[in-house]
């Protein structure tokens, strides 16, 4: 499988190839971009679910914090998201505590590469962004315990549209004003090319010093 992986890719643990959300109306559909910057990190996602071709709801939420610096997305199930939303935050919790500091962000995709793999049955892909000492980080993490770094992501059924152009136009000298231009164009593209993926943009910006989400009416008004 193409994940469109941009310059550095690590496998922090050996994988095959990760399962993607499925594209064939089974699953909610959508679209979930994640971009790193040089002062951050910027997830992005639009707010359509979808089932059978039939549109359910134009106010979903694909993106979730995990962690104070830390954010991840998905077009999976939102029940599958939830569980491993309150794992993960449990599991960091209780590292935080045993270690006394905070959890870095490699770190945290492993914990979250293998929840996925203790818990999780459906075909699901997730995308990690967060910030700690060591700089910005994106990974991918799917069910079979595959975590993948890279310099930006795309998934859902809007994927193969976002990442022409994640691929054409990410640098890695972009901020996180830069990646919110990119974000929003590869939104874009597959909201005009996808059917399963919707107008309405979640952003959210995260920093060492927190993660901020906020809903936008369209591409356009993110790039404003």
């Amino acid at each position: 499988m193409d994940y469109h992986a941009h310059r550095r890719e690590t496998a922090l643990k050996p994988s095959t190839a990760l399962h993607e959300c499925r594209a064939d109306g089974a699953g909610p559909g959508g679209i979930v971009v994640g971009v790193q910057a040089t002062d951050g990190v910027l997830l992005g996602a639009d707010t359509r679910t979808s089932r059978d071709g039939v549109v359910e709801s134009d106010a979903g939420r694909k993106l979730r914090s995990v962690h104070p610096s830390a954010a991840i997305g998905s077009t999976a199930e939102p029940g599958d998201v939830d569980s491993l939303v309150t794992r993960l935050r449990r599991e960091v919790d209780r590292y935080e505590y045993h270690h006394s500091r905070r959890i870095r962000i490699p770190t945290l995709a492993t914990v979250a590469g293998r929840e996925c793999r203790a818990h999780l049955e459906r075909d699901t892909t997730f995308v990690l962004g967060g910030v700690d000492e060591t700089g910005s980080h994106v990974f991918r993490i799917g069910v079979d315990d595959g975590v993948i770094e890279s310099d930006y992501a795309a998934d859902g059924s809007g994927r193969q549209s976002a990442s022409a152009i994640l691929d054409r136009d990410y640098t890695d000298s972009l901020s996180l004003e830069d990646a919110r231009d990119l974000v929003a164009s590869a939104i874009e593209r597959a909201v005009e090319r996808d059917p399963r993926t919707g107008p309405a943009v979640d952003i959210a910006a995260i920093r060492e010093t927190g993660v901020a989400v906020r809903r936008y009416e369209s591409p356009d008004a993110v790039r404003s």
